[in-house]
Parts: structure tokens; sequence; C-alpha cells
């Protein structure tokens, strides 16, 4: 299977995990680490302790306080000096910048999101490189909670809660279909939950930076370069069959990635259960998923949101529901039937604006409609 690229979890970057890693051999690798090609040194991974960005105008960026840092990239609040909105000013730091594969992934955020906007998806405004050759991101300040956070907190959600939020990432997912986009990482610490003018939970879907662009002219996947070939990347917890095995992906592997998100928030399990992430590799692959009464037998979760699910977490793609819309419409049916009570988030302010001017435009226009009817009416009959 080759190398194993797993993303950064709770605060920690990742590291490469090799499958000959076991045994004697496997020990003395570990305890050497990956090779140095792979992955900086923990020296070159510690917190900057120069170069703050803090206080500084970059082109038209007001960079107010850092919120943020990771193992590559340093996020701050800014202010947009000519839209007068704050944004987050992403930046990679300078320890990994040489890494062409880490520049790749960077950019490839920006890259993915420029193909498609949805307002379950965090919109990216800007990316470029400044002149002392800091690659950047201005995307939509996130202020929310993740759905990873929640779940730590709640242990479960309720089905009516667990649908609504998986209801809109379906949304964003099927977006992103249509934009010709895989996402692969879809999973709990990639969702943020948004509050937005006393409406529900409302979902923002971010972090691409290991999506796959997919050839719209050919419906192939574009290129990868030869540093990844052999590579599996993503988050073996989460992942498909397919991504599992290194075959072709599209919207559908992310769609089995959500249906693995929404087992977790019904029953605060997993449906497979392994203790490394070659041994979750394996269970989607071929493994069957654990039923609900297996990992929640002090729960009554309704039998129809339960085949529902499992129809979702299907091997085979063509076994799946096709789209998003129509995961979310079985689920909701499957819902009603059970007697639960659906939250309905509603939509943002400015997308309940627009709609009211829609509908006010509409009207002017059928009523100026009759009214020259009227008028050409009452001329022919003059005229006649």
């Amino acid at each position: 299977m080759g190398r194993v690229h797993l993303p950064a979890r709770r605060g920690r970057p990742a590291r490469p995990l090799r499958r000959r890693d076991r045994g004697a051999r496997g020990a003395a690798q570990a305890a050497a680490g990956p090779p140095a090609a792979w992955w900086p040194t923990p020296d070159e991974l510690a917190p900057a302790k120069h170069g703050s960005l803090v206080g500084r105008t970059i082109d038209r960026y007001r960079i107010i306080e850092r919120i943020g840092e990771g193992g590559f990239t340093t996020i701050y609040r800014a202010e947009h000096l000519l839209l007068r909105r704050d944004v987050a000013f992403k930046t990679l730091r300078r320890e990994v910048a040489a890494d062409a594969a880490v520049v790749r992934r960077f950019q490839t955020e920006g890259w993915a999101s420029a193909r498609f906007k949805h307002r379950h998806a965090i919109e990216v405004y800007d990316s470029g490189e400044l002149d002392d050759g800091t690659h950047f991101l201005a995307t939509e300040l996130l202020t929310g909670e993740s759905l990873r956070d929640l779940l730590k907190r709640e242990g479960r959600l309720a089905p009516a809660a667990a649908i609504d939020i998986v209801a809109q990432l379906l949304e964003a997912l099927d977006a992103m279909r249509e934009a010709a986009v895989v996402h692969r990482d879809v999973k709990p610490d990639n969702i943020k939950l948004e509050r937005r003018d006393g409406s529900g939970r409302f979902v923002k879907l971010f972090d691409l930076g290991i999506a796959k662009i997919i050839d719209r002219a050919g419906e192939k996947q574009l290129p990868v370069p030869i540093e990844q070939m052999g590579s599996f990347f993503g988050t073996p917890e989460y992942a498909s069959p397919e991504q599992c095995a290194g075959a072709a992906l599209d919207g559908a592997s992310d769609l089995y990635s959500a249906a693995v998100l929404l087992y977790e928030c019904l029953t605060g399990a997993l449906p497979f259960a392994a203790m490394t992430p070659q041994g979750f590799l394996a269970l989607h692959i071929a493994g069957p998923p654990r039923r609900f009464a297996e990992v929640a037998p002090d729960l009554h979760i309704p039998a129809a949101i339960e085949a529902v699910v499992m129809r979702a977490l299907s091997k085979r793609p063509v076994e799946r529901y096709m789209t998003g819309a129509l995961l979310a419409e079985a689920l909701e049916r499957a819902a009603v039937e059970a007697g639960v009570a659906l939250q309905i988030a509603t939509a943002s302010p400015v997308e309940t604006r627009s709609s009211s001017w829609t509908l006010v435009l509409m009207l002017i226009v059928i009523l100026a409609a009759t009214v020259l009817a009227a008028l050409f009416a009452l001329i022919f009959t003059i005229v006649r």
C-alpha cells in the first residue's frame, strides 16, 4: 500500500506510517523516525519564536492576532481593509516551505475551494505568496466549535440533531461533486458548527488540503505527483473502501465518509473497531459494519434510520445512495416514519434577504405584465 499519510489530529502533526513497521526491524525504524525527506525534525516543528505577523499590514490585510498554530501553518485573525470584514489569514511556516509536497497541499486548499462555492463550505477569498516567499490563504473566519468537540462533550447526538448536521454536510458534498472535487478527509474534526441569528447549528466543512481535483474534460483524476504515488491520503477511520484500496475516487467516496460520521453521531462509536490504521483500512474494504445494538445497546435508534445508514456504508459505490440529496431524502423519510421531529437549519440572513428580494421582483414583474395586458386590450378595443 505504500506510505499512509495521516492528517494532523488533536494538535499533533501527522507522520507517514509504513506497513513494514513491525518486529525488530519495525521497532528500529520507529525509533529512528521517518526519513528526513518526508518529515521535518521536531525542532523545525516547534512554534516559531520570531516572524510573527501581528500588527503588520500586508497588502490589503491588517493582521490583528494569532488564533491558531499547527505543524505546518499559523493562523491569524485579520481585517480586510477594503471590505472591512474579519478573515482568517493562514500562512505556511517557513520551516516547512522547502517541502514541495507540503506547499502543494497548502495550495490545493485554495485551488479546490476556487472551483465551487456553497453556504456549508468554507469560502477562500484570496491566496498567494508574500514578498518574503511566505505562502498564504485568506478564508472565511469560523468561530464555532467543531463537531469533534461537540461529540467529545455530548458523547452522541439525538437522531434529529445528527440528521440535521449531516443533511447540511451532504449539501456541500453535492456541490463539491458537481465541481469535480473530492474532499478525501470528511470527519468531525473538519466540520465547524456556527451559530447564526438564532438558527440551529450551521455546518461549515473546511480543510480541503488533501482534496482530489478531477479533470472535468475526461472525468479522470489529475496526475499524482511522483512523490505521492503509492500513498494513502485521508483518515483511516473515515475512509471509503475505494479510498483504502487506492482506487480512483469520486463524490461517492465522500458520501461514504459522511455515513461513517453519521454512524458516530448516532451511536458515539465508529462502525469498525481496530487498533491500527492498517486495521481500519482492511475493515473498510472487507469487514461488515457493526450493528447499532452492538455498539450502543442502551439506545433505541429507529430501525429505518439504521437501514439507511447501513446502505450508505455499502462496500460498492453503486449500492450506496448516488447523491447526497438522495441520502438526505432517505434519512428524512426514515425519521418521519419513526416519528422523529427533524430540526431544519434556516438560511443565513443574506440568503433570506436574497430570497425575499427575488419574490418581490417576481411580484412586480407579474403586476407589470398584467397592467400591460390590460392596456393593450383597452387600446385594441378603442381602435376597433
